[in-house]
């Protein structure tokens, strides 16, 4: 188990350990730019055995003060790092469980759970030629977000390598990303301009009220999130999925 923000990173090391997913969180971490929720990583090979009569979860994010974590308000996300996952060929995108406002007492089972999810992406991965690897946790705070979703840094329907596409929903984005949902909104920005479609003009909600409030937070936040994304891009010199 290793801490996010504990390692440096070093793609070919951790990469095979941990999972791209876990490594690449850990980059963005260590850039000092990005917010990201605190977490751990439980590689394939922990025994689960061991790690909970050593280390009880409720000490696990603040480890290096041993302070108690007050498990009445944390919750976590119990997600997959596949150590194929989210890789340069193949993404495996909803092959896996994922676990939210999972309390600390259900931690075990959801781990659990999340590793042996693999078997259903078996189809997958025959489909793409490649061999069962293991499946490293990621265990992080859960966060209560107004709105999430996904941003493409390249339009996924028409390669354009300059026009981002952004789809959001109210909330939680577990069931967005699913495909369960439609977006609550979705907009296009060209990557050379910052120009969204729909426009996205801040300026025409400032009259004081509470609905004005919100949808120019909204725009706002829309705005960070490209700017954001754009950064991220920048970093990896690759089109994203964020």
């Amino acid at each position: 188990m290793i801490h996010l923000t504990d390692w440096p990173y070093i793609p070919n090391e951790d990469l095979d350990k941990w999972g791209s997913k876990a490594c690449n969180l850990g980059r963005l971490i260590h850039t000092g730019m990005y917010s990201v929720p605190q977490g751990i990583v439980i590689t394939p090979d922990v025994d689960l055995d061991e790690l909970f009569e050593k280390t009880a979860p409720e000490y696990w994010f603040n480890i290096h003060e041993f302070k108690r974590l007050d498990t009445h308000e944390s919750t976590y996300a119990v997600r997959s790092s596949g150590l194929a996952e989210d890789g340069d060929v193949s993404s495996y995108a909803g092959q896996h469980d994922t676990f939210l406002n999972v309390e600390a007492c259900n931690l075990r089972e959801a781990i659990e759970a999340c590793r042996a999810s693999g078997v259903k992406a078996e189809a997958y991965r025959e489909a793409k030629g490649e061999a069962e690897q293991g499946i490293a946790v990621l265990v992080q705070k859960m966060v209560s977000p107004i709105m999430s979703g996904v941003t493409f840094t390249s339009d996924p329907f028409t390669m354009d390598l300059n026009t981002y596409v952004i789809e959001y929903t109210n909330g939680l984005g577990d069931k967005l990303v699913s495909g369960e949902v439609n977006p609550d909104g979705s907009y296009e920005v060209n990557g050379l301009t910052g120009k969204f479609t729909p426009s996205l003009n801040t300026d025409e909600w400032e009259d004081g009220s509470t609905a004005a409030t919100m949808e120019y937070y909204r725009r706002s936040s829309l705005c960070t999130v490209y700017n954001e994304c754009k950064n991220v891009q920048k970093e990896f010199g690759v089109p994203m999925d964020i």
